[in-house]
């Protein structure tokens, strides 16, 4: 479990510096991809010089000392970045992005779901690392859904945490035991609703498009079909599930609702 004083530690207002930690040295991250076209609005990601940048956006100053607590014990040459509210963090990390983000859920103002989903669609390439007590199915598929990489829940071993850092940075999927345990729950309970509802394949390959907010032009060109018949697949989805539209589809299949 994760606990230390919290000497120090930050206020609401005001944006402190980061902090720098240091101990066992750790590898550095590959080198960013060669660039690549992107969406307007999005910036790629340049490989970063200097000490390895972690931000950590919570509202709780707890949580900060804890975490600077940790890297200062097991990572040499990383910094913590600290942000209390997700505005702040979005303003800062975007414009200039860090290694890798531990994003909490529950804050005041903005969660951090709907946090991550604005970092992403503006830094696609940036790994966020959800850092949360939130146990239920509910804030991790929607965690995911947002852009994710990781799911950590709270308390967390210190070496479990930098592992998800290390891990989502090198491009793998970072989830704790718990969320790991989540997941496979939720795939045997989608599997059982996906049965009721008699789904075909090609139905359920749309709906899961559907839940990674994909537009019927996106879905036509990914599964090499025409958009009409993307049309004619999701009225069908509609009729099956007993929705009216594609946000009330997503919320049943993924199982926010009943």
């Amino acid at each position: 479990m994760v606990s230390c004083a919290t000497s120090g530690a930050e206020t609401k207002s005001g944006s402190p510096p980061p902090v720098p930690v240091g101990a066992t040295a750790l590898p550095s991250p590959p080198a960013a991809a060669a660039a690549a076209s992107k969406p307007a609005g999005r910036r790629q990601l340049t490989p970063a010089v200097g000490p390895f940048r972690v931000a950590l956006v919570d509202d709780d100053p707890i949580a900060h000392a804890a975490m600077r607590h940790v890297f200062r014990t097991l990572a040499t040459g990383w910094t913590l970045e600290s942000y209390m509210d997700g505005n702040q963090a979005i303003d800062r990390i975007t414009q200039s992005p860090p290694r890798a983000v531990l994003m909490d859920i529950t804050m005041p103002k903005m969660d951090g779901i709907e946090c991550t989903r604005r970092i992403k669609a503006l830094l696609p390439d940036l790994p966020v690392v959800m850092f949360t007590g939130r146990t239920d199915t509910d804030n991790f598929i929607s965690s995911m859904i947002a852009g994710a990489s990781g799911y950590v829940v709270k308390p967390s071993s210190p070496s479990e945490t930098v592992s998800a850092v290390k891990k989502a940075v090198g491009g793998l999927p970072a989830l704790c035991v718990a969320a790991e345990n989540t997941v496979v729950k939720w795939l045997h309970k989608l599997g059982e609703n996906v049965f009721s509802w008699r789904l075909t394949a090609r139905e359920q390959q749309i709906m899961l498009l559907v839940c990674a907010n994909r537009s019927d032009k996106d879905i036509a060109h990914l599964l090499d079909i025409s958009p009409s018949t993307v049309h004619v697949h999701t009225h069908s989805i509609f009729k099956k599930l007993g929705v009216k539209g594609r946000n009330e589809a997503r919320q049943k299949f993924i199982g926010l609702t009943a």
